[in-house]
């Protein structure tokens, strides 16, 4: 502790910290002064220094306003009585007090000073603070902003993808705006077909409807079968559920019952070996009372002649008497005679039978004691025997009810058995039925299909036989068309729109491009024959049974008028028979050999074409159709072009109704063998589960005989338990028996262990005693314990005050060292203030 800091009331307001810089500047100057001005009076004068003052003198510095006296000293010393002025003096003494006023003053400013520069650096240190603060601040905000650099590239790639994608979505607009004016333009051209196709499509849609009703009437069927199938499958599960559920029941209750047997039987058992017990107590009760009768009889006897040797006693006594009297005579006679030793020996017989007689009253007591207790125990048991056959009567009563109970449950059992089977045969002959009505279901929509089929086949052999009549065209016509359009092709015979209606169906089907070449590379005259055989070839892949497609030749000649208006011609749902039936008939007109050579060659080519083995007559019929007229027609290139846009828009209307019929037909049919193996998975349900109910029910039986062989199993066990049960009553009789014997054993134990149980009882009262005494001085410790406690307690705290008093008294001792120290000081300070003061009253003196 800092003497500064302490205030000890010995004058240390004098040493306080306003002033001590001050004052220790001034000692310093002073030191300084008396240090420099008489070097030789140190030694002179007693000096005391501490290490305070120590301290305080090695930061003394010289000071550059201290006052130059080197001329002074130095004359002092020559001369000690110089000549000096007065005016000179009072000038050196007002420098003198002019350089302390301003040493005062710059001491003010230093500190002043001092005190700004301290806070300057608490300044400074705030600022510092301040400044980490903001790097800290500026690293926050650099990792910020390297986050957010972070943050804009990754917009900045995304906008570039996202410039990207749109770039990609407006080249896909572009290229969706095409597609979608091609489809437009698809679209106008279906809009022009639409006329053509709206009785086909009425056609279509009537049978359409048809198939439809015929669909929905069977999936109605079937819908109806299986919410049948799914009633009696909750009907037959519900059954189920039900028989396994009174099963259980049975089972549960079959279980008690059979406990119940378990536990009856056991106390049949245990009620048999008491009433045997009691059966061989009773006896030996007669027993015992026939040889107590006897004993009484015997001791009727016994008493008789009890008093019989009682009056023989007295009478010997008597005689006893009479002959001691003689014997005394007799001694005194000392004459003994034979008679005196008869009587002594009879008297000593006597005397045994007397002491046997004892033996035998003690005996009988016993016995007797023996009896009375036998009686007491006899009538104990006979009460105990009386309320066991009552509840034996009891019991038997409820065995009896138990197995009423036990026999309606199985009748109850046989019962369920019997409405079981009912009930499987009436699913045996609901399956049946249902299997039988599936059966003739599927054999009547076999049969329908079955004469379908044989329509169709008879359709198409008609058709063949159609095809393979020969027919007649007219020669005049051919060669005409011949003639005139020998030098021009097809192509060119055909005008610019279909053309170009060409140029587009190329794009879609890649089989027309051969078409159109051998178009353009044939002649009308010359080439009928090679193009319709390669139409033939290359229409193979597409070309599938269309529908009765066909227009006729009457009806092509009636829509001349109207072609130029409409710009394709209108179909009409014709059968191939017919058509060419009546293009036979119509045709009477001769024509050359090499025209008909060719049109038959061309005819037969046509009827040659098969996809997957089935004809196409319709195709057929539109390429003769397509060849006849422009046969027919070759000189007329209005005629012509108009039978090439009917023949294309036929085949292209061909075509889609094909495609379009086969995927209906073909996704019905699908659906067809959907629901007919939807109903198939049903009934193979409903066997598994109708198996699973025959095996679960076969398994019920399993239980129900094992449980039969169990309860034989128990019965038998039970006949066993009562052959043991005899056994071990039969020797439960001879431990009886033995058990009599040990009766005695038993109550002198008894008597034995009373006597110690009071010996313990006394040992217990002086124990009881004792821990009353031992719990009397265990409160009388707790309190004394409680007492040291206490002044453990009053030590500890005087020991802690004596130990706050020393060390009170430690602290005084150090504070009276430090003022003795700091009055030392003081004086040594004083000591030098005088000195000082002596030598500046030596200076002004000298001066």
């Amino acid at each position: 502790v800092e003497m500064d800091d302490v205030d000890d009331g010995l004058g240390s307001e004098v040493n306080t910290p306003r002033d001590g810089r001050l004052s220790d500047q001034t000692n310093a100057l002073l030191d300084a002064s008396i240090a420099m001005n008489a070097p030789g009076e140190e030694s002179r004068l007693p000096v005391t220094s501490t290490p305070r003052s120590i301290g305080r003198q090695s930061n003394i510095v010289a000071d550059s306003f201290q006052p130059d006296l080197s001329d002074v000293h130095g004359r002092s010393l020559d001369d000690p009585f110089p000549d000096i002025g007065v005016e000179d003096a009072q000038d050196w003494a007002m420098e003198v007090v002019s350089k302390q006023e301003e040493l005062k003053q710059l001491s003010k400013e230093h500190g002043k000073t001092l005190q700004q520069m301290n806070f300057m650096q608490n300044i400074i240190a705030e600022l510092q603070q301040r400044i980490v603060c903001a790097e800290e601040t500026i690293k926050d905000l650099n990792s910020e902003r390297n986050t957010l650099l972070e943050k804009l590239e990754r917009y900045k790639k995304s906008a570039e993808d996202n410039e990207m994608i749109l770039a990609r979505c407006k080249e896909e607009l572009v290229t969706a705006q095409k597609k979608i004016a091609e489809l437009e333009n698809i679209s106008l051209e279906v809009d022009v077909d639409k006329d053509a196709e709206c009785k086909t499509i009425a056609k279509l849609l009537e049978e359409k409807e048809q198939t439809n009703m015929l669909i929905n009437q069977i999936r109605r069927g079937a819908e109806e079968r299986e919410k049948e199938l799914l009633r009696e499958k909750e009907a037959l599960l519900s059954s189920a559920n039900d028989e396994r559920r009174h099963l259980a029941e049975w089972r549960e209750k079959a279980t008690r019952l059979d406990q119940l047997v378990i536990r009856q039987n056991a106390e049949l058992i245990r009620y048999a070996q008491m009433e045997k017990r009691y059966t061989d107590i009773f006896k030996e009760l007669e027993d015992e009372r026939a040889k107590v009768s006897e004993l009484s009889r015997e001791l009727q006897l016994q008493n008789d002649a009890e008093r019989k040797y009682r009056d023989e006693v007295m009478h010997l006594r008597l005689k006893l008497d009479e002959m001691k009297l003689a014997l005394s005579s007799a001694t005194k006679d000392s004459t003994p005679t034979k008679e005196v030793n008869r009587l002594r020996n009879e008297c000593e017989r006597l005397q045994i039978q007397l002491e046997a007689d004892r033996e035998l009253k003690a005996e009988w007591a016993v016995f007797k004691r023996n009896a009375e207790e036998m009686r007491g125990r006899l009538d104990k048991q006979e009460n105990e025997l009386v309320e066991l056959r009552d509840t034996l009567n009891e019991k038997r009563k409820q065995l009896d009810a138990l197995e009423d109970e036990r026999n309606e449950l199985k009748r109850k059992c046989s019962q369920l058995q019997i409405d079981l089977d009912t009930v499987n045969a009436e699913f045996r002959a609901f399956q049946n039925g249902a299997e039988m009505q599936y059966q003739t279901e599927m054999a009547q929509l076999k049969e329908m299909i079955r004469e379908r089929d044989e329509r169709l086949d008879r359709l198409h052999a008609r058709i063949a036989d159609y095809e393979s009549f020969p027919g007649q065209l007219s020669s005049s016509e051919l060669s005409e068309s011949s003639s005139n359009a020998a030098n021009k092709s097809i192509w060119e015979a055909m005008p610019e729109e279909v053309r170009e209606e060409l140029d587009f169906l190329k794009q879609r089907y890649k089989e027309l491009d051969g078409v159109v070449q051998k178009m353009m590379q044939s002649y009308i005259a010359t080439a009928n024959e090679s193009l319709r055989s390669r139409e033939s070839k290359m229409l193979e892949d597409k070309a599938t049974d269309c529908g009765d497609l066909i227009i006729t030749t009457a009806e092509a000649h009636s829509s001349n008028a109207t072609q130029s208006e409409q710009g394709l011609p209108m179909i009409e749902g014709r059968s191939s028979v017919e058509a060419i039936s009546e293009r036979t008939i119509s045709e009477h007109a001769q024509v050359d050999t090499a025209g008909v050579s060719t049109l038959a060659h061309l005819l037969r080519s046509v009827r040659k074409a098969e996809i997957n083995g089935k004809l196409t007559p319709n195709i057929r019929q539109l390429l003769e159709s397509l060849l006849i007229d422009v046969n027919r027609n070759a000189l007329s290139a209005e005629f012509m072009d108009d039978a090439v846009n009917r023949f294309f828009a036929n085949l292209d209307l061909a075509l889609r109704r094909t495609l379009s019929t086969s995927e209906d037909n073909r996704r019905k049919c699908e659906e067809l063998e959907k629901a007919r193996a939807e109903v198939a998975e049903d009934l193979r349900t409903c066997s598994e589960e109708l198996r699973v109910a025959q095996d679960r029910y076969a398994i019920f039986e399993a239980k129900a005989e094992s449980l039969r062989l169990q309860l034989k199993e128990e019965n038998r066990n039970g006949t066993m338990l009562r052959n043991e049960i005899e056994r071990l009553t039969e020797q439960l009789q001879r431990l009886d028996t033995s058990n009599t014997g040990l009766t005695g054993i038993i109550k002198q134990q008894q008597l034995e262990i009373e006597e110690k149980a009071n010996a313990y009882h006394k040992s217990t009262a002086l124990l009881e005693e004792f821990r009353l005494e031992l719990e009397k001085m265990g409160a009388y410790a707790d309190i004394l314990n409680e007492k040291c406690r206490q002044l453990n307690r009053d030590k500890e705290e005087l020991r802690r005050r004596l130990g706050e008093r020393d060390r009170e008294m430690e602290r005084l001792q150090k504070r009276l060292v430090d003022s003795v120290q700091e009055c030392t000081t003081r004086a040594n300070d004083v000591q030098k203030l005088d000195k000082r003061l002596v030598g500046l009253q030596l200076q002004n003196d000298t001066l």
